[in-house]
């Protein structure tokens, strides 16, 4: 009775870390969101830091979406061969540094730091939405997954209604990129503190075919493609309307 007992104290304390993880995840997918917005409020400052035209800074700003939609593809991959711990604060040392290099006032390092910030974000969502999983009964996952989406576009709204202000007050325009890169770590590092070690799930096959077998048997999938394709074609219509 008393091993029963502890077994269940185990799983509850497991749960609530698993919890906590994802606070942490989606405070990564709010700052993601308006990581990927903030461009919008500051075109000119942006084109004079890179020397580029508005029509090159659309060039530099569109490559976010070239690694954002391959490395989604590569997120749940990651996540359900190696688990949340080490995989989702992956993305978001990729997304920090992304926004670290963006904030220096060159073309090429802007384009680099762009697509480190696509790759990053990629894990956002879906590391936020796999903890929850892990953290949350089935009566409360919705509600958890419909939080995580709303602290998302929340962080995209923001990103937009008060990072405009705050570079001609506040801060300068690669002091916001550089406090929102750090943000992202340290958030990155909490994570690596507060989830839970997962045990690996062995593939059914050895090599790089055991690790993208989910991806052919799930991901590549007619429907899902298609799905996944238009909401691609969405999400991109939107950031850009």
């Amino acid at each position: 009775m008393s091993i029963s007992l502890s077994s269940v104290d185990a799983a509850k304390r497991t749960s609530r870390a698993f919890a906590v993880a994802w606070a942490c995840a989606t405070i990564f997918y709010f700052l993601e969101y308006a990581g990927r917005s903030a461009p919008a409020v500051m075109i000119p400052e942006l084109s004079h830091a890179f020397g580029v035209s508005a029509l090159g800074l659309s060039s530099i700003l569109g490559v976010y979406y070239y690694t954002y939609s391959s490395a989604s593809l590569v997120a749940g991959v990651l996540l359900d061969r190696f688990g949340a711990k080490h995989v989702v604060p992956a993305g978001m040392i990729a997304l920090g540094l992304g926004c670290l290099l963006f904030a220096v006032p060159n073309e090429l390092a802007g384009t680099v730091g762009r697509l480190c910030q696509g790759a990053g974000s990629a894990f956002a969502f879906t590391g936020a939405v796999y903890l929850a999983a892990h953290g949350f009964s089935a009566q409360r996952l919705a509600t958890a997954i419909g939080v995580t989406q709303c602290v998302g576009m929340l962080g995209g709204s923001l990103g937009q209604l008060t990072v405009g202000p705050m570079i001609h007050s506040v801060l300068s325009v690669s002091g916001f990129w550089v406090l929102l890169g750090a943000l992202v770590i340290a958030t990155g590092a909490a994570l690596v503190v507060l989830a839970p070690r997962e045990q690996g799930h062995a593939p059914e096959t050895s090599g790089i075919s055991g690790v993208l077998a989910p991806l052919q048997s799930r991901v590549l999938q007619p429907t899902i493609v298609f799905v996944r394709s238009g909401g691609g074609v969405v999400v991109c219509a939107d950031d850009h309307w």
